[in-house]
């Protein structure tokens, strides 16, 4: 018998990573009216209004979107494909077809609008195909999407007591040098100590004198540095 994938004990119907490649996560085990409520707690603690938002990771619709099918000219056919948020692996079907391995937990996810890409957005919207007769192809939309969103913290509870992955944890050190996956350790439910990390991350940059605007035009680059930027600060909370 095949050993089963699994770096933590099971405490729940979302842990085994088995029922993964079946599927079947798409909706969250919340209400809508319970997730609208722990998302106005965020946005207090915050001290902004959907900046980082919950999202559940079977929720597609903040996913990257990117096409899967061209023309040999490089020019995409068919609509947009949207990714998950998370993914543990995916399995090529065809050609143009994965399965996608969607690890059913929350995300706190961090909001940007769109028009912060918008300068270098139709030069990262082309991937080199020397299959194509252009020798390139397009894979995402010509215009960026009017907010995007970036994976901000996994909610989960790993080997330890730690709340987020790191090799430095005994259950995401076992699975990555057993499978080269990224551990997501056991499922739990949001509550109020994401509340109090999310409050002392802004709290830290505020100190810091650092300010992350989501609704101004900057270029991938800077985005990526203001990201290493909070994640910096993300880790300070963590640790206090």
């Amino acid at each position: 018998m095949a050993q089963k994938i699994t770096s933590l004990p099971l405490v729940s119907r979302y842990d085994e990573i088995e029922k993964w490649v079946e599927g079947g996560f798409e909706n969250a085990p919340w209400s809508q009216e319970s997730i609208d409520n722990f998302q106005k707690r965020i946005n207090s603690a915050w001290g902004g209004e959907n900046c980082i938002v919950l999202v559940w990771s079977g929720d597609r619709s903040y996913g990257d979107a990117f096409y899967t099918d061209w023309f040999p000219t490089g020019l995409p056919k068919g609509d947009l494909e949207r990714k998950p948020v998370l993914l543990f692996g995916e399995f090529k079907v065809n050609e143009r077809d994965y399965i996608y391995v969607v690890p059913p937990r929350w995300v706190l996810m961090e909001v940007h609008h769109g028009s912060q890409l918008e300068a270098g957005w139709e030069e990262s919207a082309w991937s080199p195909d020397p299959t194509m007769l252009t020798g390139r192809k397009r894979i995402r939309a010509k215009k960026p999407p009017e907010f995007f969103y970036v994976p901000w913290r996994t909610i989960a509870r790993h080997e330890g007591g730690a709340k987020d992955w790191s090799l430095k944890n005994p259950c995401c050190e076992r699975l990555w040098y057993g499978t080269k996956k990224i551990c997501y350790g056991n499922y739990r439910d949001p509550d109020e100590s994401d509340i109090e990390f999310v409050g002392m991350t802004q709290a830290n940059m505020v100190k810091a004198g650092v300010t992350q605007r989501n609704d101004t035009a900057r270029d991938a680059k800077t985005i990526l540095q203001a990201n290493l930027a909070t994640k910096y600060f993300m880790k300070r909370a963590e640790q206090q």
